[in-house]
């Protein structure tokens, strides 16, 4: 949007994704805790790409969907193994250095052998310059 000389539409979409990141928190946190904080967060962003996505072939250029939907569904799957993988830390293991480098490496490893294995590998190649 930036480059087409079109700074207001990524500054509209991020508005709209604050504005649905309070709402939410607001009625996610008093019935989910922090954890209502995180899935608010997670929507309004999901909020933001949505109307980024709508955009974006008015805007700039054409989307094709059959792609953005395949690559939205790998990286969700891969999403969600580093997720299985934090979540199945060992709490405390490897004292408190451990309890925070452990689940981020655990999920780190995780996303990236999912990520390989979805057939992503170009998200992980260094490009040479």
């Amino acid at each position: 949007f930036y480059a087409s000389g079109d700074p207001r539409t990524p500054l509209r979409a991020g508005l709209i994704g604050v504005a649905s990141n309070v709402v939410l928190d607001a009625a996610l946190l008093p019935a989910m805790g922090g954890v209502g904080l995180v899935a608010a967060a997670v929507a309004a962003a999901a909020v933001q790409l949505a109307v980024t996505v709508r955009k974006l072939p008015s805007k700039v250029a054409p989307v094709d969907g059959r792609r953005l939907r395949g690559t939205l569904a790998r990286v969700s799957a891969a999403t969600a193994v580093m997720a299985g993988a934090v979540c199945l830390w060992p709490e405390g293991l490897g004292g408190r250095f451990g309890a925070v480098a452990g689940p981020v490496a655990a999920g780190a490893a995780a996303y990236a052998a999912s990520a390989w294995g979805l057939g992503m590998a170009t998200l992980l190649r260094r490009e040479s310059s």
